[in-house]
């Protein structure tokens, strides 16, 4: 579930290296595909990120 705005917003906090040019977010954004469980996986899940930087994992719903 990224959401290309808060990945932009995210990267800005970031100095030196760590930066990546928003050009390279973007286009790495539009080559990302939904996975499939056709694909071969065992189990997927959604993986959000808090505003406190910590994680909520939610089984895949289809």
């Amino acid at each position: 579930q990224s959401k290309l705005k808060e990945a932009i917003k995210r990267n800005n906090t970031r100095t030196g290296k760590s930066c990546i040019p928003e050009k390279g977010i973007r286009a790495t954004y539009a080559k990302l595909q939904r996975p499939s469980f056709s694909e071969g996986f065992d189990a997927l899940y959604y993986v959000t990120i808090n505003g406190d930087n910590t994680f909520t994992i939610k089984e895949w719903s289809k």
